[in-house]
């Protein structure tokens, strides 16, 4: 989509809205790949279970997500990231 159109979005609603005390909520992080060349950015969604500087160096979220598998990402690759609700409570199904 080109910028001006409709329905495109502007790159200034990309914002990285978490901060460290945001440890123990459910976040959404797009972060960019250095892995893959046919993707440049991918999403976790998850629990951010720490935000720490390894022997110093950049900060790295560790964020768990839903089935149990943890993801490690370095801060100056988040592109955006903010608080996220609860997932929906899926109804009981008899």
């Amino acid at each position: 989509m080109r910028p001006g159109s409709p329905g495109a979005r502007p790159a200034a609603l990309l914002a990285v809205r978490i901060v460290p005390d945001d440890v123990g909520s459910r976040i959404t992080v797009r972060h960019r790949l250095h892995d893959d060349a046919t993707a440049a950015f991918t999403d976790v969604v998850g629990t951010l279970l720490s935000w720490d500087p390894p022997d110093g160096g950049d900060a790295v979220l560790r964020i768990e997500r839903r089935d149990g598998t943890t993801v490690d990402v370095p801060l100056p690759d988040v592109v955006a990231a903010k608080v996220v609700p609860p997932p929906p409570r899926r109804p009981n199904v008899r």
